[in-house]
């Protein structure tokens, strides 16, 4: 990732430009993973940005609408940049998220959330679905997993 995509992406969302955020915006856009935790920036920094301002700046990202964070029952919380980031054609700023109880990866599902009214009062400001059960390679044997829902064969 180039510098100037850095600053551009913060121009876009009112970002205040640092060498600290460029650097690790340019962290997040090469690691390949779309759900990284806190622990894996700050490995991934390699002591180059300490963990206190690694937290604060993935909370700016979140804030200014780049970054996502999702919280599973585990009280595990991992951050996603927006599909829509590089690709506008991409943005779904709501998705659902799986998380397996098998191997415990956490995986963005590009189904969009959506068609739901809130009660008279109640005012929506974010979004965390997760679903939980198993992904393709833990799931036990004859299970199949269905647009309906879930199937298991005797």
């Amino acid at each position: 990732m180039s510098a100037q995509l850095a600053i551009d992406i913060f121009r876009r969302h009112g970002v205040n430009i640092t060498p600290t955020r460029i650097y690790l915006l340019g962290l997040l856009l090469n690691d390949g993973r779309k759900l990284i935790t806190l622990q894996d920036i700050s490995r991934l920094s390699g002591g180059a940005v300490d963990r206190i301002t690694v937290y604060r700046t993935l909370i700016l990202f979140c804030k200014k609408g780049f970054l996502y964070k999702i919280v599973d029952k585990a009280n595990k919380t991992y951050y996603a940049l927006d599909a829509g980031l590089l690709d506008p054609a991409k943005n779904c700023n709501e998705h659902l998220h799986f998380r397996c109880q098998g191997c415990g990866a956490v995986t963005c599902l590009p189904i969009p959330v959506f068609g739901y009214l809130l009660p008279k009062g109640f005012i929506q400001t974010d979004a965390n679905i997760l679903l939980f059960g198993y992904c393709p390679a833990c799931s036990p044997p004859h299970t199949h997993t269905q647009n309906t829902g879930t199937h298991h064969e005797k």
